[in-house]
């Protein structure tokens, strides 16, 4: 007779410590604010930008000669717009 085999040894790994709970911690501060929007930092600094550039627009536009610039620039291109179209017409005639 075969001797009877010893049944197969198991090997379970041992059960990690158990942790000791964290110690309370003191409730966070409040801020003055009761009602915080995420997010608002960033629409607040782009809305503060946004504020920025149109006072610097309208400090350039009073305390430099841009307006001058400007109509020059507009009178500039009302002529070249005013030589195509005259170029336009001069065609259309002399293919009629």
């Amino acid at each position: 007779r075969r001797p009877a085999q010893p049944p197969p040894q198991r090997y379970e790994p041992e059960p990690p410590p158990r942790r000791e709970p964290r110690p309370r911690r003191e409730p966070r501060q409040r801020s003055a604010n009761p009602m915080h929007i995420p997010g608002l930092g960033c629409l607040k600094g782009c809305l503060f930008m946004i504020v920025l550039l149109v006072v610097a627009g309208v400090l350039v536009w009073n305390l430099t000669p841009l307006p001058e610039w400007w109509a020059q620039g507009q009178s500039f291109w009302n002529s070249v717009e005013d030589l195509f179209k005259d170029l336009g017409n001069l065609i259309d005639g002399a293919s009629n």
